[in-house]
């Protein structure tokens, strides 16, 4: 176990207290296989979207949680549509939360990227943004 990670005792400092639930968090889970995001085309991309959405409207969050987690930090817009690069960030931002996951440091990224994303004239991203905003800062 890295030196970092050893356990202290209880901060006064708010931001080490949640440096420590973020770092508990990711070491929960999801334990996934990395995926290589330059693998993948625009259009399979796209397809992961459409699985994402279905498994999200069925409330398999676990699933699109760690599906987008395998993906890491290397997915950019470059990779898909912007529309597709929104949704491959919201929708697991939302299934975290919904899996109590809110510390993990991928939230944060997906609920960032999936904000830059959004098409504000879009109501339904809209929507998203507002509802990632609300529970992420609550």
């Amino acid at each position: 176990m890295p030196i970092f990670r050893r356990r202290q005792p209880p901060s006064t400092d708010p931001d080490v207290d949640q440096f420590h639930r973020s770092m508990d968090a990711a070491e929960a889970g999801p334990a996934v296989e990395p995926e290589d995001p330059d693998r993948y085309s625009a259009a399979e991309y796209a397809g992961i979207v459409l699985w994402m959405r279905e498994a999200y409207d069925g409330g398999r969050y676990d699933a699109v949680w760690a599906r987008r987690v395998a993906f890491g930090y290397g997915v950019g817009e470059s990779h898909m549509s912007n529309d597709d690069f929104f949704w491959f960030n919201a929708l697991p931002a939302l299934a975290a939360m919904n899996r109590g996951q809110r510390d993990h440091p991928a939230v944060a990224m997906c609920a960032g990227f999936a904000e830059q994303a959004a098409d504000k004239s879009d109501a339904e991203q809209s929507q998203a943004v507002q509802e990632i905003n609300d529970r992420y800062f609550g």
